[in-house]
């Protein structure tokens, strides 16, 4: 997707980062495609996605809070997206085109809490609970063409272990103590 310089309030949600760019970065959005943001935070991606093109933009979140911050940036960008109030993407039957998920994706090992990192970063005890969560929904889900996440070298995540999907990484970013991995999901055929 292209990228736009947004006016973005973010004193609730996660601030966008190198993470939140990286995804951007990789999403393959054709004009008109219907898009799907599962844990929105700022609205940013959601934002970006209806400036490239999207008609039909919607984005999730499970704290009412950070939603209510992201409708406010969505309204400041002139951006007309539908904000949800949910867990993942629960309750949603549309069929997207297009979903991307930016996750909490660091572990949890009480440094992280003591060096102001919170519940927007900590993806559980190994870090890939939350991506998990949201891999399994789409091996058991039809409703969307690809899907797109971000995830971390410091998680355990083991991508093999789902069946029904293929992931592919389709770019990194490196730091000395991790990389962040931005891949895509489709539907295996059988």
């Amino acid at each position: 997707m292209k990228s736009f310089t947004l006016p973005l309030k973010y004193t609730i949600a996660y601030p966008p980062g190198e993470d939140t760019y990286l995804l951007i970065k990789i999403i393959e959005l054709d004009k008109g495609n219907s898009f799907l943001d599962v844990g929105t935070g700022s609205g940013v991606i959601a934002i970006h996605a209806y400036k490239n093109g999207a008609t039909m933009v919607t984005a999730t979140d499970m704290s009412r809070a950070v939603l209510a911050e992201a409708k406010k940036n969505g309204e400041a960008s002139s951006s007309k997206i539908d904000f949800v109030n949910t867990d993942l993407y629960t309750g949603i039957c549309h069929k997207y085109n297009v979903i991307a998920f930016n996750p909490p994706y660091l572990p949890y090992d009480g440094w992280n809490e003591k060096n102001g990192y919170d519940q927007y970063a900590i993806g559980g005890k190994r870090g890939c609970e939350t991506i998990e969560r949201f891999l399994l929904c789409l091996q058991n889900d039809k409703l969307y063409d690809r899907a797109y996440f971000i995830y971390s070298s410091l998680s355990e995540l083991d991508i093999e272990k789902f069946k029904n999907i293929e992931v592919e990484i389709l770019d990194s970013l490196s730091f000395d103590w991790e990389t962040i991995y931005a891949a895509m999901v489709t539907r295996r055929l059988h």
